[in-house]
């Protein structure tokens, strides 16, 4: 099926189908059910090559091809849907993926109906790993990191339940990276299983071309080092996530350990995955800046409740200065002036 996937030039389910079917790998009786066995089948092979989505067999009508719900609920841009007919299984690709939802984003999508949310977007331009990290979103902003399989939800937070869901495994988007133009089977191949999910359509246009693919795995490996890798508090804090727990050893992905838990830069031969002191949103994270917008904007609606907040929102540096500048000279201001009373009641008991 991947081998189908990267040669074709517009693959669907049911092509793969026709193509399992005619190398005689598969054998269909002539039966709608054995057809939309087949299709069940290819979806199910599809979700788990690709990572954009985790197949949820036996739990709607025959008639229907359904995703699980990683999510709990929550419908951000990622997922829309959980289900659609199984005769969408003829579309190209990204237009039947697009049922669910943008499981591909194209760069600069910005899906927000909100105008304040809208604005946001346009005016947020610029951030830092020491303003915007995962230390401070999860103790100013109160989010719950959750660890998911599916690469589609990288970085979407639910406002309601304040969980920020996150992909675990980035050796996958390092791998589809990694493969060259020369990997190609023919000159209207793709460099991977989920390439082969890009558009090359003009009317899709919030659904990612080839090269947004592209971006959107080197987006993921670097926000990585934006969240974790470039700050020591969420260093420390990465290590308290246990993105693992409860999985096997031999399925812990080494790479995530390396660019969340460590000080020392990503090296990459890709320029896209190349950290930065300042990140320009447009040019670095162009598929999930809107994301990363709305998590921002979260974070500016957030306020500190504790001492131990207080000191650890250093994003207004010169807020944060002033502000305990003066408690520390407001303090010995006011530690000096109950030493000169006490002083001079000294005094005045020693004058009698």
């Amino acid at each position: 099926i991947a081998a189908y996937l990267k040669s074709a030039t517009s693959p669907s389910i049911d092509r793969v189908i026709e193509h399992l079917t005619d190398k005689d790998l598969i054998r269909l009786e002539d039966t709608i059910e054995s057809l939309n066995s087949a299709r069940l089948f290819v979806f199910a092979i599809l979700g788990w090559q690709t990572m954009l989505y985790m197949p949820s067999l036996g739990t709607c009508p025959p008639g229907q091809l359904a995703v699980a719900d990683e999510q709990n609920g929550f419908r951000g841009g990622a997922f829309m849907q959980l289900r659609q007919d199984l005769f969408c299984s003829r579309h190209d690709l990204p237009e039947f993926l697009m049922g669910f939802g943008i499981l591909l984003p194209a760069k600069n999508l910005c899906l927000a109906v909100d105008t304040e949310e809208r604005l946001a977007f346009d005016r947020l331009d610029k951030i830092t790993p020491r303003d915007f990290n995962a230390s401070l979103i999860s103790t100013i902003g109160h989010l719950q990191i959750k660890w998911v399989d599916i690469l589609s939800c990288h970085m979407e937070f639910d406002p309601i339940t304040k969980k920020l869901y996150l992909f675990r495994f980035p050796s996958y988007c390092q791998a589809s990276l990694d493969c060259k133009e020369g990997d190609r089977e023919d000159s209207h191949g793709h460099k991977s299983v989920i390439h082969s999910c890009a558009t090359t359509r003009g009317d899709l246009r919030e659904w990612a071309a080839t090269r947004e693919v592209d971006l959107f795995m080197a987006e993921i490996l670097l926000s990585y080092r934006l969240l974790f890798g470039q700050t020591n508090t969420s260093r420390r804090f990465f290590r308290q996530t246990a993105p693992f727990k409860g999985l096997p050893k031999n399925v812990h992905d080494l790479l995530l350990a390396h660019l969340c838990g460590t000080k020392e830069g990503y090296v990459s031969e890709y320029a896209d995955t190349v950290e930065q002191d300042v990140y320009d949103l447009a040019e670095h994270f162009p598929i999930l800046r809107s994301r990363i917008v709305a998590l921002h904007s979260h974070m500016g609606r957030a306020t500190t409740k504790t001492w131990s907040e207080l000191w650890r929102d250093k994003r207004d540096s010169a807020q944060w200065l002033t502000f305990w500048a003066l408690l520390v000279f407001g303090g010995l201001g006011l530690l000096f002036s109950f030493l000169q009373v006490l002083l001079q009641a000294v005094q005045l008991g020693l004058g009698r």
